[in-house]
């Protein structure tokens, strides 16, 4: 999407406890962290020092670090957080309280994307533009190395003999994420 579509997804005021207004929330939740799926949106628990700490559901399996990541929470997102804090224990997210699997959370976000999508001019809106949005803006609008992107996602990487010398610092990625959203939500942001 580019920076205005996001824009209007982030101005979107659907109907308070909606099924759209969830789904808008979570698409800001996951740009902002950069580019979380739904399904670790779902299942993280590790709140620490204002970080989600968490291992990609998608990758964990397949590389020696688990996947394991650290996104610091912007203060942007802070009321997003509140809304939607977990009763219980063990979760950051209420979700698992209010869908009984990730595959039942990712679906009705994209069926309130699409009630979203329809209210902004976007009809073909799904969740995981979110993430593709935080890729696209963070290189083209704010210039970040395509290495520094591929981190944030949390992808392999093309750099395997380098991240065997090279020890993880997530202050990077993560001092990246916040120029990025001060840059994309200032007006936002100033209000």
């Amino acid at each position: 999407l580019t920076l205005e579509e996001l824009l209007k997804i982030n101005e979107y005021e659907g109907r308070p406890h909606s099924r759209a207004q969830l789904a808008r929330d979570c698409f800001i939740l996951s740009f902002c962290l950069m580019g979380m799926n739904s399904v670790d949106l779902y299942g993280c628990k590790d709140l620490k020092n204002e970080k989600i700490c968490y291992n990609r559901a998608k990758t964990k399996e397949r590389r020696s670090d688990e996947a394991y990541i650290e996104v610091n929470v912007h203060t942007f997102i802070l009321p997003l957080m509140k809304k939607y804090k977990s009763a219980k224990k063990g979760h950051i997210f209420n979700f698992h309280e209010r869908y009984s699997s990730p595959d039942d959370f990712n679906r009705a976000l994209n069926i309130g994307l699409k009630e979203v999508g329809r209210a902004i001019g976007i009809p073909t809106l799904q969740f995981y533009q979110a993430r593709h949005t935080f890729a696209t803006l963070s290189r083209n609008l704010m210039r970040f190395s395509k290495g520094d992107v591929d981190e944030a996602l949390n992808h392999v990487g093309s750099f395997d003999i380098a991240d065997i010398y090279i020890a993880k610092d997530f202050s990077i990625i993560n001092d990246n994420n916040k120029k990025l959203i001060d840059k994309v939500f200032s007006l936002s942001l100033e209000s």
